[in-house]
């Protein structure tokens, strides 16, 4: 945050920023403005859970300091006024569970994005294995693979590499069938969880922590069982290669386009369930050119010019007969049709639903659309507002 003038600053105390974690039932403070009043909001509680995932898909800590709205992304200061971590969210069905992302994850954020502004980029992301892990839990199938029946203490659990995509950064040195017995050092138990390295308390988490937090380009080292033979294997740490479906973080820019109250944006995380059960696996494959987009007609705004199609969305296929490669395509496309007098406009989802909407009566209308659901402009794109 900057400010005008730098005296603004002046008599306020600076917090601590540790690395560690807190241990758990560690005593918290939850602050921030909460809905209510004016003033500082302030609520107290412990740290209840240290767990992989929560409301944020990252580590992250459960407490059970009261969250209400306006708390979110608010300080949560732990014993001698140190900053443990930044509220997140509360989790709706048990309102006294809420859960804050703590300082190892914003370090490693910072870091991540401190790396990639040296080298002239935008933040990339967090490291990520993009691989699919099996458990080993069934005696059966570890007796197969050369394994005890039931790892007890000391012994080796493990983990199965089930899947392996072939743009994956370990694709060249991982292959499938292999069984990965420890991570940098830290064994993997049977269920896929480690001990946390940074706390005693023997708190277990996901082995994919151990990737997360490495920052793109360190070397990750994996014990790793292949055809009864342990080797050790050296892969490096790198983000998630583009996927038609974009990823959580960073949060894209809103992007839309409206024609004829048909409101169209890229496929994001939050509209997987739009998408028709054929077309899962292509969405969480890779684009087939730079810029590709799945464009979802994601609603319907209710107008005179799109009667009968208020409850039709879906994966759109075309326009006017030309298969849509991105938002920006059926930008272009839709400008092109309305300074070329395109008497209609046709609309074709993969799901073989079609809608025409009167080309003429579309650009007459759209302002009383725009108006009567406080839209600012026919289209949002990167790079592009009109």
């Amino acid at each position: 945050m900057t400010v005008d003038d730098p005296s603004f600053w002046e008599g306020i105390p600076a917090l601590q920023l540790p690395t560690e974690l807190p241990g758990i039932m560690t005593e918290v403070m939850a602050v921030g403005f909460a809905d209510g009043g004016d003033e500082l909001s302030t609520t107290r509680g412990v740290v209840n859970r240290i767990t992989l995932g929560g409301t944020t898909r990252e580590l992250c800590l459960q407490i059970d300091a009261t969250f209400n709205p306006g708390n979110s992304g608010g300080p949560v200061i732990g014993p001698y006024g140190t900053l443990i971590g930044m509220s997140a969210a509360a989790f709706s069905q048990a309102p006294q569970a809420g859960y804050i992302i703590p300082m190892p994850v914003i370090h490693t954020f910072l870091q991540n994005v401190s790396n990639a502004a040296a080298a002239g980029q935008g933040y990339q992301g967090r490291s990520t294995d993009c691989f699919r892990l099996q458990p080993l839990e069934n005696a059966s199938l570890r007796l197969q693979l050369g394994l005890p029946a039931r790892p007890g203490l000391g012994e080796e659990g493990g983990v199965l590499v089930s899947k392996l995509p072939g743009d994956s950064a370990a694709s060249d040195v991982l292959r499938e069938g292999d069984v990965i017995l420890a991570l940098d050092g830290h064994p993997i138990a049977a269920d896929g969880t480690v001990v946390l390295p940074e706390l005693p308390d023997g708190v277990r988490l996901g082995m994919r922590y151990l990737v997360q937090r490495a920052l793109p380009g360190a070397m990750l080292t994996y014990l790793v069982l292949r055809e009864g033979e342990r080797i050790t294997l050296q892969i490096q740490a790198t983000q998630r290669k583009p996927r038609l479906m974009p990823p959580r973080q960073p949060a894209p820019r809103p992007q839309w386009l409206v024609l004829g109250g048909l409101v169209f944006t890229p496929l994001l995380p939050d509209y997987e369930a739009i998408v028709p059960k054929s077309h899962l696996q292509m969405i969480h494959g890779p684009p087939q050119f730079e810029g590709q987009q799945v464009v979802l007609l994601l609603h319907v705004l209710q107008a005179e010019i799109n009667i009968g199609c208020e409850d039709i969305c879906g994966v759109l296929q075309s326009f006017n007969g030309e298969a849509v490669t991105s938002l920006h395509h059926l930008h272009q496309m839709s400008e092109a049709a309305r300074k070329g007098g395109t008497a209609e406009l046709d609309f074709l989802l993969v799901t073989g639903e079609l809608l025409v909407i009167d080309a003429a009566r579309c650009w007459e209308t759209e302002e009383d659309i725009f108006s009567m659901h406080s839209i600012p402009r026919r289209a949002c794109l990167e790079g592009v507002d009109t």
